[in-house]
């Protein structure tokens, strides 16, 4: 409408303004684009003004500007009301030859009537505090005091046009006190909703993340209404319903946000966020080192892409992303695939520097001239090249199993054994047979190369389960029923035999060593440091057991073995014939340990000098400063001593060349866990999943201790910033 149209006096729009405009200053009427007061904010909503500054109603009503003038403090104010103390006896004043005073009668008659003790002077409250502009009059701010006449003024100041305006804003303001006025309520019942939508996709993003932790499926085949499985999401909300009104009453909605692009949006936004967390640790610290391997699933190459970084002394492994490479496995496809991988999680590769990158010993990653490490290294110098070391300790073990004969022999067994009890009746009795000797639930697994622990759990699952085993062979060849018959025959003659018990035992001891050295290159936390002093310590400990005293304790438990289970205790003449001395294999002389001592100390130092900007003047005192300190405090002269002592701020340049240390990666363990839950996550039922949604729900599977500090608050913003049907902002 334009300004020079007349607007309709019968329109009920304009009638409403006219009234609120009548209950409020003018500069805070319906008309006003701008408002005075740089704490109120009005905008219109639905053609309704809302107040935007606060929800407590005192607060948010435009009439307090006046308080701030008060020159007499025992007067009311908005909260208080009007002060109207009653007294016995007022102070008086002398008029003529008479004394007079104010009385408290007046209050019944004058509503807007109070009186200041201090002053002892009449004030009209309304004018006082609802008036537009404060004059400087009597009944605002002198007082009134003249109480001869007070019966005549009093009339005269209630019948005043401005006067009236005051008392009927003052009443507008106690009604709207009392029931709340349009702008309390509108913005107060709008907050309500917010919060309550607010809190409804809250839970759904609890739902979300839930299912994604534990690798569940989300859709069902059928999700209509019709369907007795809608899918373990919408399932998950029918139950949460049952106990949650608040939640049914959204969920019972035509439009509840349960459909699968919406739990594909927040999917999405849950695994941006742990990956932006991911990426502003290593922009803080500005270097990591790069982790990756590559496996297939489903007929797709997927590459693993795996950081590692240090924040305070801290190790941190994280999973970045999965990406497609089943159009190549070269080397240049892999670094395109990382560089990509790098760019679309907005990591500035500009500012951040690879220091360090690991993967297994395959020759399109490792290769020094056209491999992925030495690619690599065209782009960033500093990444030095580490072969995962649990993949070398395992091809030691894979080796020397396939290279000594009888530990050929005995894991030659074992697969047989495994391929026996494979079939579903005899495992069924190997199973009852556990059951009624007493013994736990244990089968022998399939050998495999790349399983890292499988032959030293299946060394134990035989020791464990040797009479089980043997008493169900001994049914078989008894009861001549099945047809494999001979198999058990040539099974049960092997393995009553003393040199494959003698040789278990054996393996059975070196493999446990060789286990703790496994699982400590396969934790995350794993460092140059404490790895090097684990494999020294099982050198060690092999060392120490080539002795008699070791060697009558072992035999000691084979006898005992042997006997418990009527195992003779003679061993096969295989003649006196001299053996040519076994040399070592020539592909295991570049799996000797190498640690960083003396010279290679002062390469790793010269090497990342540069990249962390060490002063090597300052970083020998540091050195020598908390070696001493450690001493001094009776530390121990680890990492664990070194974090007490060593702060950034004190000893700047060794601790940025601990962090860069630390940031090492000794192994890509990191990325074969992330394949077990790639098998998880993309599973037979699963196999035409996006890669995106892929790669986000093993980001929020893998890293779960980031999927549990999600900020919902943040999520929900982000989801609220499309348009929707619901309000959450």
């Amino acid at each position: 409408m334009k300004e020079s149209e007349e607007k309709d006096p019968n329109d009920e729009k304009f009638v409403n303004e006219k009234k609120l405009h009548f209950l409020l200053p003018n500069r805070y009427s319906m008309n006003s684009e701008v408002v005075d007061d740089p704490d109120i904010e009005i905008v219109e909503k639905d053609d309704v003004i809302v107040n935007q500054t606060d929800t407590d109603f005192v607060e948010t009503l435009p009439f307090q500007h006046n308080e701030n003038n008060l020159q007499h403090s025992d007067l009311g104010n908005l909260a208080t009301g009007p002060c109207r103390p009653v007294l016995n006896i007022y102070k008086q004043t002398r008029f003529g030859s008479q004394n007079r005073s104010f009385s408290s009668q007046w209050y019944k008659q004058y509503t807007w009537l109070e009186y200041s003790m201090k002053s002892n002077a009449a004030f009209c409250y309304a004018c006082r505090m609802f008036a537009d502009e404060l004059i400087d009059d009597v009944w605002t701010k002198k007082g009134f005091s003249n109480w001869q006449k007070l019966n005549e003024k009093l009339k005269k100041h209630d019948k005043t046009k401005r006067h009236l305006v005051c008392v009927s804003k003052m009443s507008g303001y106690l009604a709207c006190k009392k029931s709340g006025s349009v702008m309390v309520k509108q913005c107060s019942g709008y907050k309500e909703q917010v919060a309550k939508n607010r809190t409804y996709i809250g839970t759904l993003i609890d739902i979300i993340l839930f299912l994604g932790k534990q690798g569940i499926a989300y859709r069902g085949h059928r999700e209509d209404a019709d369907s007795l499985n809608q899918g373990n999401f919408k399932e998950l909300c029918k139950l949460l319903s049952n106990y949650q009104p608040d939640f049914k009453i959204k969920f019972d909605e035509t439009t509840n946000y349960t459909s699968w692009s919406i739990q594909d949006q927040l999917i999405q936004l849950c695994a941006e966020d742990i990956r932006e967390t991911i990426v502003k640790e290593i922009e803080k610290i500005g270097f990591f080192a790069l982790m990756c391997d590559e496996a297939r699933c489903y007929r797709e190459e997927q590459l693993s892409i795996c950081v590692r970084y240090t924040i305070d002394l801290d190790v941190y492994e994280r999973f970045l992303c999965f990406v497609d490479v089943s159009k190549g496995q070269t080397s240049n496809h892999i670094v395109t695939a990382l560089f990509e991988c790098f760019e679309k999680q907005k990591l500035t590769m500009s500012k951040i520097k690879i220091i360090a990158q690991s993967y297994d010993g395959a020759s399109v990653m490792s290769g020094h001239l056209r491999g992925v490490q030495s690619r690599i290294k065209e782009h960033y110098p500093y990444a030095i090249y580490t072969h995962c070391m649990a993949h070398r300790l395992n091809l030691v073990v894979v080796d020397t199993c396939k290279t000594i004969k009888n530990a050929k022999n005995v894991f030659n067994m074992l697969e047989a054994i495994y391929v026996h009890f494979s079939q579903p009746s005899k495992n069924k009795k190997l199973c009852e047979m556990q059951r009624n000797l007493g013994l736990n639930k244990g089968n022998v697994l399939r050998i495999c190369d790349t399983r890292w622990v499988c032959r030293y759990k299946n060394c134990v699952a035989m020791l464990k389960n040797y009479s089980s085993i043997l008493n169900i062979l001994n049914d078989e060849i008894e009861e001549q029923i099945d047809k494999d018959v001979a198999r058990a025959l040539g099974i049960l003659s092997s393995i009553n035999k003393l040199e494959f018990i003698i040789v278990l035992h054996i393996l059975n001891e070196v493999l446990s060593i060789i286990n703790v050295l496994s699982n400590q290159l396969q934790s995350k936390s794993a460092t140059l440091g404490t790895s090097s002093n684990i494999i020294q310590s099982v050198i060690s400990t092999f060392e120490n057991q080539r002795n008699e005293d070791s060697f009558f304790k072992l035999w000691e438990q084979i006898k005992e073995f042997a006997q418990l289970n009527q195992i003779t205790l003679e061993l096969s003449n295989s003649g006196t014939k001299s053996k040519r001395k076994r040399q070592e294999p020539h592909h295991l002389q570049s799996y000797n340990l190498e640690t960083l001592t003396g010279q290679q100390s002062s390469y790793f130092i010269n090497h990342y000098k540069d990249v962390v900007n060490i002063d090597l003047m300052s970083l020998k005192a540091e050195m020598l400063l908390t070696r001493n300190c450690i001493q001094n405090r009776n530390l121990d002269f680890d990492i664990q001593g070194i974090k007490k002592v060593v702060t950034k701020d004190v000893f700047p340049n060794l601790f940025k060349l601990i962090q860069v240390g630390l940031t090492i990666p000794i192994s890509s363990a990191t990325c074969e866990r992330s394949f077990s839950s790639m098998r998880r996550i993309k599973n037979w039922l699963r196999t035409s999943m996006g890669q995106s949604k892929f790669t986000d729900l093993s980001v929020i599977s893998i890293e779960r201790d980031l999927s549990t500090k999600i900020d919902k608050d943040k999520i929900i913003n982000n989801f609220g910033l499309t348009q929707r049907r619901i309000s959450l902002i």
